[in-house]
């Protein structure tokens, strides 16, 4: 319209994710560029994590796509499960899990095994000889992922130790460690002695560890915690020297996309988290999206950062013939030269000379008919 003005358009961050930008008001423009800006607006308030503002590292640690830094950058969901928070200000720089109003620190992520590694906590019962105590108990609270129940052991030492770990599951689950000792104990591997070990329990997403020494004479302190397994080795060493210093284990966390399977998932109005080149398999939180087989990257985005076709060909050499194999869609095929017969595998029947194969043939065929 004539004498009209241009105004901006304002496009809100808490929406889009980005910083404020503003557009031409398309009632001056000309009606052909008007497709053009409804296109940019409607791009703009659908932000990718594959975008350059979306920081994909926290110092030395990569922050996997639905993991994400920022606004915009995460998968969102209902659970708000998945932002991660990077104390920048640290050297190095620590990436934190922020899960409502719970931060814990995040050593490691992976895409492929489902699963991320934070920080746990000791719990402790100390008394020296002087008469004094100190007791610190520890707690997780994971909402929806569960610590992992193959690759974490709950650990107690001590001497005449009881360790407790109340954990939430459907049910509360509470179950006691008990260590003990006596003055010539040596070194062993059995549990009981001078520890004690046991399995958690699945789909564990908060737990609760106390600790009570009922022997300082031995021993001034014992020691609950939840660790990776492989983290912890036996020695009496243990029984003599403070852990006081050692104040957080490696833990292991299942993480899924949580509330539904993945048939319900896939019917919802909300997106579906799996995307190209994918499977999905329902897991007891929910439901995780892999790469089928054939194909490698990350599930969860589209795109060359997505599932990949593996060039087998390349990767791998699976031919005899090297110039003989094919890449195909999540395969390949391998093809033998003119004049041989076979599958052309190196691990497979290869490729043979046809006259060969039909001497072969003919010897396996006397020995049926007993010629």
């Amino acid at each position: 319209m004539p004498g009209s003005k241009c105004l901006p358009i304002y496009i809100d961050s808490s929406i889009t994710g980005y910083k404020q930008a503003s557009l031409p008001n398309p009632c001056v423009m000309e009606a052909a560029a008007a497709p053009l800006l409804l296109g940019i607006l409607l791009l703009s308030l659908s932000p990718s994590p594959l975008t350059a503002r979306c920081p994909n590292t926290c110092g030395n640690l990569t922050i996997p796509y639905p993991f994400g830094i920022g606004s915009g950058c995460y998968l969102a969901e209902d659970s708000n499960m998945f932002p991660v928070d990077c104390d920048y200000e640290a050297n190095p720089p620590v990436a934190y899990w922020r899960n409502r109003s719970t931060r814990l620190h995040i050593t490691d992520f992976s895409v492929a095994d489902h699963e991320f590694k934070l920080r746990g906590g000791v719990a402790y019962d100390c008394n020296d000889a002087s008469g004094s105590a100190e007791l610190r108990l520890i707690g997780r609270r994971l909402s929806r992922f569960p610590i992992s129940r193959t690759k974490n052991m709950f650990t107690a030492i001590g001497c005449d130790t009881v360790a407790r770990f109340v954990g939430t599951v459907n049910n509360t689950f509470d179950k006691t460690c008990t260590a003990r000792c006596d003055n010539t104990m040596a070194n062993t591997t059995w549990s009981g002695f001078g520890y004690c070990q046991m399995s958690v329990p699945w789909d564990c997403t908060e737990y609760n560890i106390s600790i009570t020494n009922n022997n300082s004479d031995l021993n001034s302190c014992s020691y609950g915690f939840v660790a990776e397994k492989g983290y912890f080795n036996f020695s009496a060493e243990y029984l003599l020297k403070s852990m006081t210093g050692r104040t957080t284990t490696p833990v292991i966390v299942e993480w899924s996309i949580p509330g539904k399977e993945c048939d319900e998932a896939q019917q919802d109005n909300a997106p579906f988290a799996c995307r190209g080149n994918t499977t999905c398999t329902d897991v007891m939180s929910g439901y995780q999206c892999q790469c089928k087989e054939g194909y490698r990257g990350n599930p969860y985005l589209s795109g060359e950062n997505g599932c990949q076709d593996i060039d087998e060909c390349i990767t791998s050499n699976p031919c005899i013939v090297t110039r003989m194999c094919t890449n195909l869609p999540g395969s390949f095929n391998c093809s033998c030269p003119k004049g041989y017969l076979g599958d052309g595998l190196r691990n497979g029947t290869g490729c043979i000379p046809q006259l060969q194969s039909k001497s072969r043939a003919y010897i396996v065929l006397s020995k049926y008919l007993r010629l």
